[in-house]
């Protein structure tokens, strides 16, 4: 489990996880794979196969569905609704991507297991897809309020997710953590691909 995915493994992982949690969705099929992410079926079958021996996905029969393998994530290969996170703050880079749907997985975790989630200027007005990750936190838009509760709510042992492009948010990165760093108050920063790309 701890062998480095290549991006074509990480591509169809991570669909099988949005499409697990956003849209409920149990088994996909190759030709399901092949139609939503353009890759060829040799290509599928041959990262299929890699995430079956490394244990993140299982593969399938059932008779309703012919002879057709069916494939779907090891479930216990990840905590979904409480994944294993420490209280703090967890600061969640996404330049550049179309939220919800290129969050990496450690980003869908961090925002499900928030109590607060902070929307940057950058991320103002898509409030409504933040939703579509099913939090159950409540969202507010930055600013001294809502960190001074993202302070408190830390303190207690809980975690905060502050969603922001921090590209275009620069100075908002360095101001919420020097805030941090003032309260010695823990904080992760998570980053998607898209955003590395757009640094280089």
């Amino acid at each position: 489990m701890s062998m480095r995915l290549s991006p074509g493994a990480k591509l169809v992982l991570g669909y099988m996880y949005i499409e697990h949690v956003i849209n409920g969705r149990e088994y996909l099929t190759i030709g399901d794979l092949v139609s939503s992410l353009g890759l060829s079926e040799r290509r599928l079958r041959t990262l299929l196969g890699t995430l079956r021996r490394l244990g993140y996905i299982e593969a399938f029969m059932d008779p309703l569905h012919g002879k057709r393998l069916l494939y779907r994530l090891s479930l216990g290969a990840f905590d979904l609704d409480k994944p294993s996170l420490e209280p703090g703050v967890y600061l969640i880079d996404c330049g550049g991507c179309n939220a919800p749907w290129d969050f990496t997985l450690r980003q869908y975790a961090a925002i499900r297991a928030s109590n607060l989630l902070v929307v940057a200027p950058s991320f103002r007005n898509k409030e409504h897809l933040l939703k579509l990750t099913k939090c159950t936190c409540s969202i507010e838009e930055y600013g001294e309020a809502s960190l001074r509760k993202a302070v408190e709510l830390a303190g207690m042992g809980r975690i905060v997710s502050i969603v922001g492009d921090f590209v275009d948010d620069q100075k908002i990165l360095y101001d919420v953590i020097n805030f941090l760093d003032n309260y010695k108050i823990k904080y992760s920063i998570f980053k998607n691909c898209i955003n590395k790309t757009k640094n280089n």
